[in-house]
């Protein structure tokens, strides 16, 4: 019971992505919660307890990943990391059909490194390697989810040509937001004012006064809108 207390900590520490510096702390405070718990009193998972659990749990999680993906569709997606360093991390993600949920989730396989350029084949072989080792057919591919860069989507070079070479019947989905940002950063180009500041501008406008805050509200409500909250712009996607 232990041991079984132990790892659901963890798991929740993972699953809401919780500092492991927490686990310092974790035992001490079960103990004055419960006082009377003899699984509290035992209870002894620490910063390195906790870490060994992860990996435990990360490779348990993978391996039956990897029994799924061998007998039944799936969809892979990948992008590279934006760290300026030497080395890119690429996150091999699957989207399969749960059949204990009875719901489609989402699960990271792995994060590969990619030590060389960071061109089409080269993904490609780190996606390739990866299906190798855990005996994953392309078969069972339906589709390749990623943004609209040449090295992902290109007719000759890029990562999707390679994987439909493999299974040429997977579908290539591009990223929709990609496409309406560098839409919207051309077209802004034609303006006679940066609409970035534009936009900022009228977020400090409306939100620094609450009588700007209650006339918007008071205008969704007048034309059957939902009240929602202007949200600030950021340069992120």
């Amino acid at each position: 019971m232990v041991i079984n207390a132990e790892v659901l900590c963890t798991n929740f520490i993972v699953e809401h992505n919780i500092s492991i510096a927490v686990t310092e702390h974790t035992g001490p405070l079960f103990r004055k919660m419960f006082p009377d718990s003899a699984i509290a009193k035992e209870y002894s998972c620490s910063r390195t307890k906790t870490s060994q659990v992860i990996t435990c749990l990360a490779k348990n999680d993978a391996d039956l990943l990897t029994s799924k993906l061998k007998t039944q569709p799936f969809s892979i997606a990948t992008d590279g990391s934006t760290d300026m360093d030497s080395v890119k991390l690429y996150p091999v993600l699957i989207k399969t059909f749960d059949n204990a949920s009875g719901e489609v989730a989402c699960q990271l396989l792995a994060i590969r490194e990619c030590t060389e350029r960071s061109t089409g084949e080269n993904i490609f072989k780190i996606l390739d390697s990866e299906f190798i080792a855990r005996n994953i057919p392309w078969d069972n591919c339906l589709s390749f989810a990623t943004d609209n860069a040449s090295v992902m989507v290109g007719k000759h070079k890029g990562v999707a040509t390679h994987i439909k070479q493999k299974n040429p019947g997977v579908f290539v989905v591009g990223c929709a937001c990609h496409l309406m940002h560098l839409a919207a950063k051309k077209g802004c180009k034609c303006l006679r004012y940066q609409m970035d500041d534009l936009l900022v501008e009228i977020w400090y406008f409306i939100d620094k006064s609450q009588l700007h805050h209650k006339r918007i509200i008071e205008l969704q409500v007048e034309h059957g809108q939902e009240v929602k909250k202007i949200l600030k712009h950021v340069s992120t996607r």
